[in-house]
């Protein structure tokens, strides 16, 4: 029997035994890590939501220290509704909880319980406290931390149960596999001693070189590359520990750059899969092994089209695998979440020879989410816009009843002074009407006798000296016309305020800007008038497309304002010019107390006022800056402390079509 007949029969003996043992041990492991597994898949889902349950759990009691349950009922202040959020993540919790209990362990709800109860407490108090209002805030503060306390309590000792059930099944894996060990280790032992004696008989002679060179075999495997085995026959045996011997120094040769090589594949980030030209995977590092959720295994010699059905096409194509390519594929997470990943193609070049590919995986999961985040958060800035505009419409409305309201005294003294003159002009007309008809009554009376009556005729001579006909007449007229003057003035205040304080519902239209800017200077003339002159140097400008009331808004701040900047006397000079065919300025310019340069970039702030306490919103120039840009305009400000301040808009003649139908939309 040759050396290689003894061998075999010694190894297939030895294989045989090894391998009933071990597919026995195999077997029982596996049941065993069977049970484990459909353990922990159990508790695992009722672990991660008890732990959700107590991190929102603490998001209320944060939210709570942070702001009263009182406010969360608020309509006021940028607090409102601050607990609410994470108080329904909370019970959404704790119905999944419930949930999971129902399904995997139906016959241990006593530890649930508890923790269900807390909820639905410390929900009910949110409610209660919620219709309260305002009131029992220290009571409200009280019965909240009780309940949470009682809800964390409740969740601690649940995961404390679970944690002992998963450490139970854990210490009963343990204990069998370790007892398999022992059995699969003490089976193997015998399995090698009985074909040890078994072969004694036939292979004494052979025992001795082979061990030595079992031995050499042992040592470079444990990583001692020197170590040779001796050759002592010229047999099998010798051309053996040659050939192993040859094998040893080629090993010693490469085996540092393969090491360093493979350190640095498996320390990379990104999965690497190496595949030959009949499509099997030849090697994958620590990445791809783990994103095919097989850390322990190699993946050596499995099918690619079997792992990445995703690329099942190019396997599938004539022309195979893509030298190069660059592809989005998903993978099945652990978590049931789909892995989004890139992979790139590269080849593997032996000369020129192809022998294989690269496929490198690279996780785009977080870029993924961040994307969806950025269109999430686009989404929600959309709709904050559309808020915004409606609410500062709803502000632009509100700032034109407080002007109004401001200026209601004035507008009432315009109004009273051209009623006062005209009553006045009224009464005279009346006393020179009933002298004039004594005239005329002594006329008629005497009109038949006058050219025969002497006495008649000095009479109406008498009556004619103390009055002057011709001046009656013409004071008559005079007098008649100027209180239709004063009543054609109050009519136009009144129109002017109505049309100012009217909601701004009307549509985009071409209109005048001087006759907006004097409408304006009806509405806001009691405030200037007092304190400046007013200089009007216009311009010849087209008609504009624009919202007019909106600019007789704008218009109404900086004309109020600029009044306001000068103390006992000034001047406010309003210009308007063309710039160019399709564009046109209005300048507003007071030589008042000016701006301080540190508030300049705040100008347009929202709530922000130079102006002293009580005296003014801090509205007016942010509205105005807004209506300005909504009609695709700029508006800029230019002023010195002791000098005064311009204001200066640029508007368009023409809005954009699409500008148009967004604002009306």
């Amino acid at each position: 029997m040759t050396i290689a007949a003894k061998l075999r029969f010694s190894y297939l003996v030895l294989g045989m035994l090894a391998l009933v043992i071990g597919v026995l041990g195999h077997r029982e492991i596996m049941r065993v890590g069977d049970e484990f597994d459909y353990a922990v898949n159990r508790t695992q889902p009722v672990v991660s939501t008890l732990q959700e349950i107590r991190y929102q759990a603490m998001r209320v009691e944060a939210a709570a220290h942070g702001h009263h349950w009182n406010e969360a009922a608020s309509d006021e202040g940028p607090a409102a509704n601050a607990a609410i959020p994470p108080l329904d993540a909370l019970v959404k919790a704790d119905e999944r909880y419930r949930e999971l209990m129902n399904r995997y362990f139906a016959n241990e709800q006593d530890m649930a319980k508890p923790v269900h109860a807390s909820v639905a407490n410390l929900h009910a108090l949110a409610r209660k406290h919620e219709q309260a209002g305002a009131t029992s805030t220290r009571q409200a503060d009280v019965e909240r931390d009780k309940a949470l306390n009682a809800l964390l309590l409740a969740v601690d000792t649940a995961l404390q149960c679970e944690s002992a059930e998963l450490e139970e099944y854990q210490e009963t894996v343990t204990t069998t596999v370790a007892e398999h060990a022992r059995t699969v280790a003490v089976g193997t032992a015998l399995a090698m001693l009985a074909t040890l004696l078994g072969g004694i008989y036939f292979s004494r002679r052979l025992t001795r070189p082979i061990v030595t060179l079992r031995n050499v075999a042992i040592g470079l495997g444990g990583g001692n590359l020197e170590l040779r085995a001796p050759i002592t026959s010229r047999d099998e045996i010798g051309e053996l520990a040659g050939a192993f011997n040859d094998m040893a120094q080629a090993l010693d040769n490469t085996m540092v750059s393969r090491q360093h090589l493979e350190a640095i594949i498996d320390s990379m980030s990104e999965g690497v899969l190496v595949i030959g030209a009949s499509g099997r995977i030849k090697r994958a590092n620590r990445r791809a092994r783990e994103l095919f959720h097989a850390p322990g295994e190699t993946l050596a010699g499995k099918s690619a089209a079997e792992l990445l059905p995703a690329i099942a096409d190019w396997f599938a194509s004539p022309a195979g695998i893509p030298d190069t390519a660059i592809r989005e594929i998903e993978l099945p997470g652990t978590s049931g979440t789909p892995l989004s990943l890139l992979l790139a193609v590269s080849p593997i070049l032996d000369g020129n020879t192809m022998s294989g590919k690269v496929l490198t995986l690279v996780d785009i999961g977080e870029r993924k989410r961040a994307e969806a985040e950025i269109r999430a958060r686009a989404e929600e800035f959309h709709r904050l816009n559309r808020r915004l505009e409606q609410t500062t419409a709803q502000l632009l409305q509100s700032e034109k009843l407080a002007a109004v309201g401001q200026l209601a005294a004035g507008i009432a003294d315009e109004i009273d002074s051209p009623i006062g003159f005209v009553n006045g002009n009224l009464g005279t007309v009346h006393k020179h009407l009933r002298k004039l008809l004594q005239v005329l009554a002594v006329y008629e009376r005497h009109e038949a006798v006058m050219r025969h009556d002497a006495g008649a005729a000095r009479e109406i001579n008498d009556v004619r000296k103390g009055v002057d006909v011709d001046q009656l007449k013409e004071d008559s007229v005079a007098l008649l016309r100027e209180s239709r003057d004063g009543l054609t003035h109050v009519r136009r205040i009144v129109q002017d305020l109505e049309e100012f304080s009217h909601p701004a519902n009307d549509d985009w239209q071409f209109a005048d800007l001087h006759k907006g800017i004097d409408s304006t200077l009806n509405i806001v003339w009691n405030e200037i008038k007092c304190k400046a002159t007013l200089v009007k140097d216009f311009g010849l400008l087209p008609e504009i497309e624009c919202l007019p009331s909106e600019l007789n808004q704008v218009f109404m701040h900086l004309l109020v304002n600029a009044a306001h900047a000068i103390g006992d006397k000034g001047t406010i000079t309003i210009r308007t010019a063309a710039i160019g065919s399709d564009r046109v300025a209005i300048e507003i310019a007071d030589d008042g107390k000016g701006i301080a340069p540190g508030h300049l970039s705040r100008l347009f702030e929202p709530f922000f006022t130079t102006k002293p306490a009580g005296q003014g919103s801090g509205l007016g120039l942010s509205l105005s800056y807004g209506i300005v840009r909504k009609h695709r305009g700029t508006i800029e400000v230019d002023s010195t402390l002791g000098k005064g301040t311009r204001f200066r808009i640029c508007l368009p003649v023409r809005q954009a079509p699409e500008a148009v139908l967004n604002e009306s939309a």
